[in-house]
């Protein structure tokens, strides 16, 4: 569970650090987009074609964006750290992932650690339960006495041997009853806590696989919104110049933009979390399912 835990880790931070990258690409994208648009506006300011609160608008745009560019390579050293703590390994980027397989279903792998409690358990009832039965022993003791008589100055030499069954009936051991009523106890509630953690696995799992399909709509669907987000932006850019649209709006198709490629990562970490908290549920060796 330990290993399987650790690799599901280093996915989820590879997967963390990939959307970091993506979005950092998309913001100097649309920063390489505003300061166009700025320089044009630049000009029609310095020409008294338009006022400077115009041009203002665009600048708190690239300053929101330079500050969360610069939050985002934050967050970057960050991710990297964490993979260097787990891994040993020091990143320049992140690594690309795919999936190579399914995760295997098959036995919770928190399932079995909490059988094997409650199996060993009742070992420990039943030794307990054993010790009412009755204990038959065969005894047997040899000795010899060999010497000088003190009273008489004779030589001794004799032995001695005795050969019995012993029967023990710990009918009245308290302690025993008391140890057996304690096992029970603690058997009862193991067994109702592994029912409990089947119920709650059996749940979690259903709930992540029927996110799979979802997750992938929401990849399409977004992948979709992107497309025509930027093709909008394309359309804004020349209303925007020909004087048929405020700043304001041809701002929000820029930001349109980045919103819809941050969502659109947002869908691959999601996918990639899901993939690491099945294998860790399962117990499967994440190296098999992701190359």
């Amino acid at each position: 569970l330990r290993l399987v835990t650790r690799q599901a880790s280093v996915i989820s931070l590879n997967a963390a650090l990939a959307f970091n990258g993506h979005l950092d690409k998309a913001i100097a994208a649309r920063l390489e987009s505003l300061r166009k648009t700025r320089d044009d506006l630049q000009v029609a300011v310095n020409n008294g074609r338009t006022s400077e609160s115009e041009l203002l608008k665009v600048e708190t745009l690239l300053n929101d964006l330079n500050k969360q560019r610069n939050d985002l390579q934050r967050q970057a050293i960050s991710l990297k750290n964490q993979l260097l703590q787990l891994t040993g390994i020091r990143l320049d980027h992140f690594v690309m992932m795919t999936l190579k397989r399914p995760v295997a279903e098959g036995e919770f792998l928190k399932l079995t650690q909490q059988q094997a409690e409650v199996a060993a358990t009742e070992k420990e009832l039943q030794g307990e339960k054993d010790r009412r039965f009755p204990v038959l022993k065969l005894e047997g003791v040899v000795s010899g006495n060999r010497g000088e008589a003190y009273n008489t100055g004779s030589s001794i030499d004799r032995d001695y041997a005795y050969l019995g069954i012993k029967l023990s009936l710990p009918l009245f051991d308290r302690s025993l009853s008391t140890s057996i009523d304690q096992a029970e106890i603690r058997l009862r509630r193991q067994r109702q806590q592994l029912a409990q953690l089947r119920i709650d696995l059996t749940t979690e799992a259903a709930g992540l696989k029927d996110q799979l399909p979802v997750i992938d709509r929401s990849n399409k669907l977004a992948q979709t919104t992107l497309d025509n987000n930027r093709r909008l932006l394309e359309i804004a850019k020349v209303a925007y110049r020909n004087g048929r649209m405020s700043t304001e709006e041809y701002l929000r198709f820029e930001t349109g933009v980045l919103e819809a490629e941050a969502a659109l990562h947002q869908t691959h970490v999601d996918r990639w979390q899901v993939v690491s908290q099945l294998a860790v549920l399962y117990g499967d060796d994440l190296t098999g399912v992701v190359q």
